[in-house]
């Protein structure tokens, strides 16, 4: 499990908007990294969770066919992507979203936020992520 890595992202199509980004370890090591708009410095917080929490993450990448999904994309010039990925070492899956609602993606997305909530009670009260 230390080798796996966990990546949620949101990328605004507006000039100069900035990032949204959460990463979970394998080990537990949870980050989350935000800049208000792209020329600011970083808002990054650290934290951890439980390693049995994050293998039943993985599973849940499992069981929605993660590795199978396809990029959904909807024209329109407004919409931000989305981005998860997973590593599981050896391999590397990433699908992303515009526009779009995927069922599958949007299970996922609910997952990594929620595990990251326990180490940053911050996402779950919607204080830390404007949009993501």
């Amino acid at each position: 499990m230390p080798e796996v890595k966990i990546f949620y992202g949101l990328y605004s199509k507006r000039v100069g908007v900035g990032r949204q980004e959460i990463y979970i370890k394998g080990n537990g090591e949870t980050k989350l990294f935000l800049t208000t708009r792209s020329i600011s410095e970083p808002i990054i917080r650290m934290g951890t969770v439980h390693r049995d929490t994050i293998i039943r993450l993985v599973e849940l990448f499992e069981s929605e066919e993660f590795t199978e999904l396809e990029e959904e994309n909807i024209i329109n010039p407004r919409a931000s992507q989305r981005i998860i990925k997973l590593n599981l070492g050896d391999r590397e899956f990433s699908i992303s979203v515009m526009g779009a609602t995927v069922p599958e993606f949007e299970r996922l997305a609910g997952a990594i936020k929620l595990i990251d909530s326990i180490a940053h009670p911050e996402i779950s009260q919607g204080t830390f992520f404007p949009r993501l």
